[in-house]
């Protein structure tokens, strides 16, 4: 192959394999024309020519634009483009008209609530899996279908269609078995709670107990009261609590407690033919109320509790007297007895003077109080001063306690009168000593009789008249 040039220029591009002995020439050659094309002097002059043109390119330009508004429009656009968004950014939902209260309408994804009538896809009908299932795949089940016949016959649902079931007629809730039972037939006796089915063991028939009634669960019985008064009126209010058992319930004793007037009372149609009435507390359609009455209590065997023996919803919580007929007994603050949270009622009168042989201190010393008869009471006399008209005069008090419903006296001590234990012994004369006495029963009488208690102190000498002056009575009872 023979030598070759560039297109351009024209080097010399000596023959591959061949022109041993010219290559060096050839090379030389080339560099030779390379330094006459880019001597310095022609490069600079290109240079200051090109400088040239680029001059007047600019004074040129120059005459035609004003570089104030090119930086005007420079900073237009840099002010607009500065209130774009970045090419990646975000809104809050407030920024899309209506997006925040269209997502409101929408259902949560976890536990939504739908209304109206919200559709799914219905799965294929072996499906077992945590598809929703549809109306239709259900009725697909078999577990839909038309109603039972009505021809009186009771059917149950089994294998997508009804079946007959055999089912004993007229179970009764009733006080009385029904008549002509069925073997199978169930009946309630509604009075008892008792659970029976007519049995037939292939002899005879007869109605079997299968349970006993319903046993509730014990109540613990309470008693947070007190009978007291207000005005004219008795009262049972609150006392160390707000319970009062009635009829096997706790129930709850008014904030204002409950109050029971003496309307159409008289003095002989109480306890014995007298003037004192037991009080019972019972519920009238879920309200406490209050009733008097001349029936005496007894302790339930249930909850030992003590209640009107004709009627075990009402719960004795005291007895109380007239003053009269239709009045509480009320001035006096013995007159008045609670069974429940009882305390001491104190009552004292005073004489004077008193002169006596052998005789009941005067009646203005006398006690009537209201009380149970197996409750506490205390009595004392006491005496400042005393004279008698005889030499070793013995001067004794005696103590006479007992009911007294029609006026009519009774010793509870059948005739045995304690002694207050008081004596005063010496020559004819006066005495300014002091002397007192009291004595302590623990309860009314050895069979006790609940009502009006008469308290009288009896003052006598050996055989001469004696003048006691200061004398006082005091009369405790617990009520």
């Amino acid at each position: 192959m023979t030598d070759t040039v560039t297109p351009n220029i024209g080097f010399t591009k000596p023959e591959v394999g061949a022109s041993r002995d010219t290559w060096g020439a050839k090379t030389n050659a080339n560099w030779d024309l390379a330094d006459t094309l880019t001597k310095k002097s022609d490069f600079l002059a290109y240079q200051t020519t090109q400088d040239a043109r680029d001059d007047a390119q600019d004074a040129l330009i120059a005459g035609k634009v004003d570089s104030s508004i090119q930086t005007a429009r420079d900073n237009a656009q840099d002010t607009a483009i500065a209130g774009k968004a970045p090419a990646v950014h975000t809104h809050p939902q407030s920024d899309v008209t209506n997006l925040v209260s269209d997502l409101a309408l929408k259902a949560p994804i976890a536990s939504p609530t739908f209304t109206g009538d919200p559709k799914a896809p219905t799965p294929a009908t072996a499906d077992n899996d945590t598809s929703i299932a549809t109306t239709a795949y259900v009725k697909a089940q078999g577990y839909i279908g038309p109603d039972a016949p009505s021809d009186g016959t009771q059917y149950v649902r089994q294998n997508a269609a009804w079946s007959p079931v055999s089912v004993p007629p007229g179970t009764s809730c009733s006080d009385t078995p029904p008549g002509s039972p069925q073997p199978g037939q169930l009946w309630y006796e509604t009075d008892t709670g008792n659970l029976y089915v007519y049995f037939n063991d292939g002899t005879s028939s007869q109605w079997v107990q299968v349970n006993g009634p319903a046993i509730a669960a014990p109540v613990d019985p309470v008693a947070n009261c007190y009978l007291d008064w207000s005005g004219t009126n008795l009262l049972l209010r609150r006392e160390q609590g707000t319970r009062l058992f009635i009829n096997g319930v706790n129930e709850t004793i008014p904030v204002s407690g409950v109050t029971l007037a003496a309307t159409g009372l008289t003095m002989t149609g109480g306890i014995n033919a007298g003037y004192c009435y037991y009080i019972y507390a019972y519920m009238n359609a879920g309200v406490m109320a209050l009733e008097v009455s001349n029936v005496a209590p007894v302790v339930s065997n249930t909850h030992g509790m003590k209640v009107k023996s004709t009627d075990v919803t009402r719960t004795l919580v005291g007895i109380a007297a007239l003053a009269s007929a239709g009045n509480w007994w009320i001035g006096n603050a013995c007159g008045v007895c609670s069974w429940f949270n009882p305390r001491w009622r104190k009552m004292a009168t005073g004489l004077a003077s008193q002169a006596v042989s052998t005789s009941l201190v005067s009646s203005g010393c006398y006690h009537y109080f209201a009380a149970f008869g197996d409750r506490q009471f205390q009595i004392a006399a006491f005496r400042r001063a005393a004279s008698h008209t005889a030499a070793a005069q013995d001067h004794q008090f005696d103590c006479r306690v007992g009911p007294t419903q029609t006026g009519v006296w009774t010793s509870i001590f059948n005739g045995a009168v304690p002694y207050l234990n008081s004596r005063l012994s010496g020559a004819a004369g006066s005495s300014s000593q002091f002397f007192s006495a009291t004595v302590l029963m623990d309860k009314m009488a050895s069979s006790p009789i609940d009502g009006i208690y008469l308290a009288q102190i009896y003052v006598g000498t050996t055989s001469a008249t004696a003048t006691f002056s200061g004398l006082v009575v005091e009369t405790m009872t617990w009520g």
